[in-house]
């Protein structure tokens, strides 16, 4: 149950988005609470979590496209930016649905992670009182990358550097689930962390 800890400093955003059981940002209800209160996506919780954290680290941590279709995300583009921190491809943001690994209008438009960087790019950004970003929790946690990946490192290409010494690589690195393709483009995007010592 997500009120395990009730006192934990959550708002109901932060459950929604943490229920591994709540996958549709529409469908689940999500939006409405959101659009009860905005500021909620930018609020932390007492660890310091943003609900984008919260739904980083869930039980399917990038599980928020519509789980009744067929997701394939094709190979990532090659690495193409380090500066430009909030050039997000989320939903909207192409004519070309294919080229981001959404494979139907109905899976962008059911997001939670790309809902979320669409209105507010800024909350990839935000460390927790660990110092990890949305995109550590991805290295961890997640098998592959896909729209939802890409979409947290195109919000904030800079997570690739920081905040701690303890980079996406290492994590990764430590991720038993982790497939050939996540650590290829987390290198291919930032090549130099193979040669930095967690001294976290």
């Amino acid at each position: 149950s997500c009120m395990t800890n009730p006192a934990d400093g959550s708002l109901p955003l932060h459950y929604l988005c943490g229920n591994e059981w709540k996958l549709h940002w529409v469908k689940d209800g999500i939006q409405i609470v959101y659009e009860a209160n905005p500021n909620a996506v930018l609020t932390r919780d007492n660890h310091g979590r943003t609900p984008l954290h919260r739904t980083t680290t869930a039980n399917e941590p990038y599980r928020s496209m519509n789980h009744d279709s067929t997701f394939s995300a094709p190979p990532p583009a090659p690495p193409h930016h380090l500066n430009s921190p909030f050039g997000i491809t989320a939903l909207g943001s192409t004519n070309d649905s294919s080229s981001n690994g959404i494979s139907s209008v109905e899976d962008s438009v059911g997001s939670i992670v790309q809902n979320i960087l669409q209105i507010h790019p800024e909350a990839a950004a935000i460390p927790d009182n660990d110092k990890k970003l949305p995109l550590h929790s991805i290295a961890e946690l997640v098998e592959d990358w896909d729209a939802n990946v890409q979409s947290i490192y195109d919000a904030y290409p800079e997570a690739m550097r920081g905040p701690s010494e303890c980079l996406p690589l290492h994590l990764v690195a430590c991720n038993s689930d982790a497939k050939p393709r996540l650590i290829e483009t987390i290198v291919d995007y930032y090549p130099e962390a193979a040669s930095v010592i967690n001294r976290k």
